[in-house]
């Protein structure tokens, strides 16, 4: 059986429910580890010759990734080998097999060593445990007898060093610093030292232990020099950051001030207050377009955890320590692995200075302004972060005349539309074929808009391109194939599922093929669509993202319907079909993905030409002469440009969803049904709830329509009076077939409705 690969989302909630697990094992973990560690400090301490006391804290510090000095690990070739007999060579082990330094009883292939001399700290990384790093660590409380900066000897002997001593002081007196460097340049042993600092106290008429004393002063500053040099070295073009254990918030600054103006692999920026970066990923299809053109990388925004971030910060800073010599008493730059504290809390806590992204574009967009934004990289007005995986676009033209959009408008339509058998409208012929631009539209300016209606992509038949015509919609908004979600499941699981992929701010989500004759009615997504931002738990960790919700939503169904909280939320494309197999119709173009990836620069072009124009010409739609639809950004960039280029408002579909809608119907049957019952009587809800329950022969089968349709509106059976005054007063003004309900108010405030037409309540109102 073949399986198949993980969808963006399930790979998200896989990760997170493998963090939770291993958090709920880390207690027993620990306790594990501390007993062994327990068992293994007298052989360590007996093996490397060192008290027990320092054995347990080199053993605690291997469980936590790092190898001291007197620890040693077991290699395939060599035996066991002490760390600091590695560090000295660790050219000579690079790319070695070993054993992992917690389990050596596993092998000695478990693992594998990495010199890293270019790089930064020599690591072992182990095959078992998930992948962990034990990080070598230079250790300079501990420094073998005779150590001396990496200076290259000049081959003196003591008589020698005398007798340049002796001229110095003969011919111009000679300077501490002088004489220091003679001496110490020439790398005698500690006896020869001993006698040529004899000479020159006698020379100078000082004491021995003032000169040695200035002496080991020199070579403690020269020691730390070297080590510094040593450090920048290795670091490269990355800053070199001191950690101090007691100031976080400063090395946590820097470090991240690193991250910003050195650039490493991914970028860096907060997403949803989520720490986050961008790269390109593979296409799944292989489609090459019309002469050769092929398909853009995919750009993609992922979060940051603990493991990447520390990577991403080594490409930018190096971290060290100063360590006090006891023997000198001189602080030593020492290397350290990147600070875990420092990575916690710029994960739990990010700091203002990463830039703030509001969404990933993969096309040229304007702003609300008119302003074209088609530059890669984050726009600083808007926030948004355009990378268009290698894909070039047209230019659009200066001075667009009115018959330019109409051009453009309809150039849409026929390159992307026009195959398909739009269902007709009583508001226009045209409507549904204009709203499959519009949708298109709303696509192509989401990411600017903080609110915009849904789309409903619906038709009565199997086969008649449903999802072919969702999937050419996003081929076009990002240059690739789309990808299908399932809507249902619960509230819960279904905004962990939302969560998850609105944090990768995709240009487009589609729910397709959503069960035949289903009523949609989702409270989530009906969330997203009418709020610009999105709060919500991140599953496996304690932080909450509050992410844009600026993304596209379709829906793909046949015979679906909305509920009355969503009608004003979606609009409508409605398809049709003119034969009983829809399916076996033959296309111009079937493979799509191809097709679009050739004329997606023009289609994208013409889109923004559209909306520009618009912009340009002072947009010239009023708002308050036309309908309002919630949408006032979406009114500008999509709705009123499309009105003005070809004469249709796609807001027209909201009435045809209404009427379509299961609560709709509902209302005007129990309305018609009062009306056969009480005529222009007035009555309460107590006295209807006696209708109800004493079915009288003759009005039988309007009390048993009655009924349906109260349960249809309320979805549940209605068996008091209470109940039924709370579907009577969401009745209450709507007019259906010349009638509304209306409530009066009388002396002893009890609620008493009646019936009334059209004309009777256009006067009250």
């Amino acid at each position: 059986m073949k399986i198949s690969e993980l969808s963006p989302t399930e790979e998200q909630v896989y990760i997170a429910t493998v963090d939770v697990e291993k958090e709920s094992v880390r207690p027993e973990a620990e306790a594990i580890m501390e007993n062994r560690i327990k068992m293994e400090v007298p052989k360590l301490a007996k093996r490397r010759n060192i008290t027990e006391d320092k054995a347990l804290e080199v053993l605690r510090s291997r469980s936590n990734g790092q190898l001291a000095w007197e620890d040693s690990i077991i290699f395939k070739s060599f035996g066991s080998v002490p760390v600091s007999d590695i560090l000295e060579e660790p050219g000579k082990y690079n790319n070695q097999y070993c054993a992992d330094p917690l389990e050596p009883e596993e092998g000695n292939s478990k693992a594998l060593f990495f010199a890293n001399q270019d790089a930064g700290t020599p690591l072992i990384h182990s095959m078992l445990h998930g992948g962990q790093s034990y990080y070598l660590e230079h250790d300079t409380d501990i420094v073998p007898e005779g150590y001396r900066p990496n200076k290259k000897a000049e081959g003196k002997t003591k008589g020698e060093v005398i007798l340049e001593l002796t001229k110095a002081i003969t011919q111009e007196g000679i300077a501490t610093e002088l004489w220091c460097d003679i001496l110490e340049s020439a790398q005698l042993s500690r006896a020869d030292e001993d006698a040529v600092l004899v000479h020159l106290a006698a020379t100078l008429e000082t004491k021995k232990t003032v000169l040695k004393r200035d002496y080991q002063e020199y070579c403690g500053r020269t020691w730390v020099d070297a080590s510094f040099k040593e450090l920048r070295e290795k670091a490269g073009d990355r800053e070199l950051i001191e950690f101090i254990d007691y100031d976080l918030n400063r090395a946590t600054e820097l470090a991240e001030k690193a991250i910003l103006s050195i650039p490493g692999s991914w970028p860096y920026f907060s997403y949803g207050n989520v720490l986050s970066f961008s790269t390109y990923d593979r296409p799944i299809t292989n489609a090459i377009g019309v002469d050769g053109q092929k398909p853009p990388e995919i750009p993609v925004i992922h979060q940051y955890n603990r493991d990447n971030l520390c990577l991403r910060l080594e490409q930018s800073a190096l971290h060290y320590k100063l360590k006090e010599d006891k023997t000198s008493g001189m602080k030593i730059p020492s290397m350290i692995p990147t600070p875990p504290q420092v990575i916690n809390k710029l994960m739990e806590h990010p700091t203002p200075q990463a830039p703030k992204v509001a969404g990933l574009v993969s096309h040229p967009i304007l702003n609300l302004d008119g302003r074209i934004i088609d530059q890669e990289g984050i726009d600083k007005d808007t926030g948004l972060l355009l990378q268009f995986g290698g894909s070039t676009f047209d230019a659009i033209p200066d001075n667009i005349t009115h018959e330019m959009t109409k051009e453009a408008a309809d150039r849409v339509l026929g390159v992307l539309f026009d195959e398909f058998m739009f269902k007709n409208s009583l508001a226009h012929k045209d409507l549904y074929r204009m709203s499959a631009l519009a949708m298109l539209q709303t696509g192509m300016f989401r990411k600017v808009l903080d609110q915009a209606p849904a789309f409903m992509i619906v038709a009565n038949v199997q086969g008649s391109g449903k999802t072919t015509l969702a999937r050419i919609v996003y081929n076009t908004l990002t240059g690739r194939d789309m990808p299908v979600s399932s809507l249902g499941g619960g509230t819960d699981e279904m905004k962990k599922e939302i969560l998850a992929m609105l944090m990768q701010s995709p240009g487009m989500v589609c729910y397709d093929n959503v069960l035949d004759g289903s009523e949609i009615n989702n409270p989530v997504v009906a969330k997203i669509i009418t709020s610009p931002i999105f709060k919500q738990r991140i599953l496996g960790r304690t932080q909450e993202a509050t992410v844009p919700t600026n993304t596209l939503i379709a829906i793909t169904g046949n015979n679906i319907t909305l509920s009355a909280d969503l009608v004003r939320r979606f609009i409508a494309v409605s398809l049709t079909a003119d034969t009983a197999h829809p399916e076996t119709r033959a296309y111009k173009h079937p493979d799509i993905v191809q097709y679009c990836l050739a004329s997606r620069s023009q289609v994208i072009r013409d889109c923004l030409l559209i909306t520009k124009s618009f912009i340009d010409a002072g947009c010239p739609i009023n708002p308050k002469k036309v309908r309002p639809s919630g949408f006032p950004q979406w009114d500008k960039m999509v709705r009123f440009p499309l009105l003005w280029a070809t004469g249709v408002d796609v807001l027209e579909s909201l009435d045809e969803n209404r009427q379509q809608s299961t609560e709709y119907l509902a209302m005007g049957k129990i309305l018609n049904c009062l009306s056969e019952l009480f005529g222009m009587e007035s009555f309460t809800a107590s006295r209807l709830m006696g209708v109800l329950q004493n079915d009288d022969g003759d009005i039988n089968e309007v009390v048993e329509s009655l009924k349906e349709g109260l349960i249809n509106m309320s979805s549940r059976s209605v068996r008091s009076p209470k109940s039924l005054t709370w579907v009577l007063k969401k009745l209450e003004g709507r007019i259906f077939d010349d009638l509304v309900l209306h409530k009066e108010h009388i002396r002893n405030r009890s609620d008493e409705y009646m019936i009334e037409n059209r004309k009777k309540v256009q006067i009250v109102v």
